[in-house]
């Protein structure tokens, strides 16, 4: 008799580990936001001199808040690039928009210094960079940048309060 309860009992008791449930406040997501990812064009642009670094717009920014005691909150966003096609960007350096064709990752390694790891690898920025995160909700160095050499691209910033009207 033992036996065929502890064949029941066993597997219900390690479902029950895995299947119970929790009780958590969902996260708080805005989705209204434009984000923009830093890269490299591969034409000149002015001034003359610095580098031709590029903001392109992407109108799918998340905030996100996490509902618990750490108060974690990010801006994320994602995209795909198409290094066939030249892109609307913004000169990072005299805010003009501007039509112009993606570097490629070789471009952004001999200009910027910014070199993925390995042949097959990422490019992934970060704050290290000296370049903030600037948000609609705030200005910080904890962000990343994640760049494929198929073209996604994947950011996250850590924001550093807050914002007003999110408590």
């Amino acid at each position: 008799m033992k036996r065929p309860i502890l064949f029941i009992l066993l597997p219900t008791i390690c479902l029950s580990l895995f299947c119970s449930t929790s009780i958590a406040a969902p996260a708080l997501v805005n989705t209204d936001s434009t984000c923009a990812f830093g890269w490299i064009s591969a034409d000149p642009l002015p001034p003359a001199g610095f580098p031709d670094l590029i903001l392109i717009p992407e109108p799918s920014g998340v905030l996100v808040f996490t509902n618990n005691d750490n108060g974690i909150y990010q801006f994320q966003c994602k995209s795909q690039l198409d290094w066939s096609q030249p892109v609307f960007a913004i000169n990072l350096f005299t805010g003009d928009p501007v039509l112009v064709r993606l570097g490629s990752f070789e471009q952004m390694c001999a200009e910027m210094g910014w070199c993925r790891n390995g042949q097959n690898g990422s490019l992934v920025l970060d704050g290290s960079t000296g370049f903030p995160c600037v948000t609609p909700y705030g200005l910080t160095f904890e962000w990343r940048q994640v760049t494929t050499p198929s073209g996604r691209v994947s950011f996250s910033c850590k924001l550093p309060e807050r914002p007003v009207g999110q408590e």
